[in-house]
């Protein structure tokens, strides 16, 4: 051996990369990667993470509620927190949350190798994760709206901007995966329930959200450099914010995030009746009618039914008009989807082939919950029940938020022993599937109640006054105030009970094998977990259910 050899016992030492390093080389492989289930399964975490972090801070907002009279919380504080946690849920959690799903899942179930442009997904997730964190950087900052400080109100609009910019970098690529990388022979008439679903929330949000990125763009060009939108003699700056991006963050363009819910439903009926999807057609022109709902956020009006006695025979046409078209379309649209799916739910009762699984129980409670919110928003445009700026509008959207959340837990247990080859424990996950659905009903059914009641809402308040007001108006009813605080908490401590479970399951839990649903589409035709490419050899695609068909001729044979 020479001076400059190396000595064998150190050369092997050498090629063991450092603990340190390992932990880099992990890091540097997640924010490069172009794999479409590393990205959305990245969105999903980080949007449930964070917004469990904003449904704690609505526990505690409804805790300082409570005590009607008094607010123990600042009120220039209570007001920014209040528009963090509104539009932290909406852009934070229930946007990308179902969008990460739809990244994970969407281009197995459709026969492709990887996503159309993978690239501008990582890049949506990247500038959507930058965008929310100068969105709260400005929040801590008194920016936002009603912020105090005019460079922090213009950081918020910067931030907001970015988050949508990378929202719609998202939906881009996931549209157009469903539209150009289908596997041959999966016509879209052929495209499972839940992709269809997803893309026809992909084009619905490629649709608003241009809309709303050219309203920020415009705010901010306006108050950095006019006067509309400065800061007023009180403190209470950017008032002028809210109603341009109110359409965003409620009313019927609310539904649009909500499309995945029923194709989640209708994915995992089918699977557990062991039936095919009965009335298919009408899941699928259901999910289009619902998503009707968009046009509400690209046309930046609210629709609703006027005063009656105080409108004319033309108002009372134009308005009823405009209410059928908006509001009650998305309804029969939703009707459809839901005749089909308890249609094929009441054939696996009768036959006995019905399996009561945990994903089946959360599909179950989260279409339930959007159903309640759905139902209640019919009567919220109605002027003559003078239920508009009352928290009856808080329960409507926090119906549509969380059945979002509850469909994205069980698709963690639907997909989750597909992507990581391991199952989460039944028993625990059914449990978390009941407290969800439990805490979503503690929040929802309250504030429809004390809406009723003429308990002031918070949602379209433009100055500190009529915070003050609508926080500590001696009319709430304590005691519902108390119900939804709870049911905030639970939901809370749900979503982080199944992280917990998931993260326990999926690294220390059994194997399972690469079908463990029975299922009937694509996805459950790969391996557990599936390789790079998704797909070694792709089988032919002749029916809605090609695996189910494989299972047949199989048993035929």
């Amino acid at each position: 051996m020479t001076t400059i050899d190396t000595h064998p016992d150190s050369a092997v030492a050498a090629d063991e990369p450092s603990a340190s390093g390992q932990v880099l080389a992990h890091a540097a492989s997640l924010v490069t990667s172009s794999d479409h289930k590393r990205i959305g399964r990245l969105f999903l975490y980080l949007s449930l993470l964070l917004g469990t972090g904003l449904i704690g801070l609505g526990a505690v907002l409804g805790f300082d509620r409570i005590q009607t009279g008094d607010t123990f919380i600042n009120v220039n504080a209570l007001g920014q927190l209040f528009s963090l946690w509104r539009v932290g849920l909406v852009f934070m959690l229930a946007i990308p949350c179902m969008l990460g799903v739809a990244i994970s899942v969407v281009p197995l179930q459709i026969g492709a190798r990887s996503l159309a442009f993978p690239r501008l997904a990582a890049l949506g997730l990247w500038t959507w994760l930058t965008g929310s964190g100068i969105v709260i950087v400005s929040y801590l900052q008194n920016g936002g709206p009603g912020g105090g400080k005019e460079s922090a109100v213009d950081l918020f609009l910067a931030g907001l901007g970015l988050t949508v910019i990378g929202l719609l970098c998202a939906a881009v690529s996931l549209a157009t995966t469903v539209l150009t990388s289908r596997a041959p022979g999966m016509t879209l008439e052929r495209v499972p329930a839940f992709a269809w679903s997803a893309l026809v929330t992909a084009a619905s949000l490629i649709l608003v959200l241009p809309v709303l990125l050219a309203a920020l763009i415009y705010l901010f060009a306006d108050h950095r450099f006019g006067v509309r939108t400065s800061i007023d003699a009180n403190g209470w700056g950017g008032n002028e914010i809210y109603p341009w991006i109110r359409t965003a963050l409620s009313g019927t363009s609310t539904l649009v995030w909500a499309l995945p819910v029923l194709g989640f439903v209708a994915e995992v009926v089918p699977t557990f009746a062991r039936r095919r999807n009965i009335l298919r057609a009408g899941v699928l022109l259901g999910v289009g009618i619902v998503a009707t709902a968009s046009l509400t956020g690209v046309t930046q009006v609210s629709h609703g039914i006027g005063p009656w006695s105080a409108l004319s025979g033309g108002d009372r046409f134009k308005d009823m008009v405009d209410y059928a078209f908006f509001t009650l379309l998305p309804v029969v649209g939703l009707l459809a989807v839901m005749g089909a799916v308890t249609l094929t739910l009441l054939v696996g009762l009768k036959a006995r082939t019905l399996r009561l699984e945990a994903p089946l129980l959360f599909g179950l409670g989260a279409v339930a919950i959007l159903t309640l919110g759905i139902a209640a928003h019919l009567l919220e445009p109605i002027a003559d029940l003078q239920l508009s700026g009352t928290v009856y509008e808080e329960g409507v959207f926090f119906a549509i938020v969380y059945s979002v959340v509850i469909a994205a837990l069980g698709s963690i247990s639907y997909w989750g022993p597909k992507m990581r080859g391991r199952r989460i424990p039944k028993i625990p996950q059914m449990l978390l599937a009941l407290g969800a659905t439990g805490a979503a009903a503690l929040v929802v059914v309250p504030n429809l109640i004390a809406g009723f009641n003429n308990q002031p809402g918070l949602f379209g308040v433009r100055n500190a006054s009529e915070l003050v007001e609508g926080w500590t108006n001696e009319a709430a009813p304590e005691f519902l105030n108390v119900l939804t605080s709870v049911g905030h908490v639970l939901m809370a401590l749900t979503i982080l009970g199944f992280l917990a479970l998931a993260v326990q399951a999926f690294v220390t839990g059994k194997f399972v094998g690469d079908d463990p649903w029975d299922g009937q589409t694509l996805e459950w035709a790969t391996s557990s977990p599936p390789p790079v490419n998704n797909f070694v050899e792709l089988p032919i695609v002749s029916s809605a259910e090609p695996l189910a068909d494989l299972k047949s001729a199989g048993s035929d044979a």
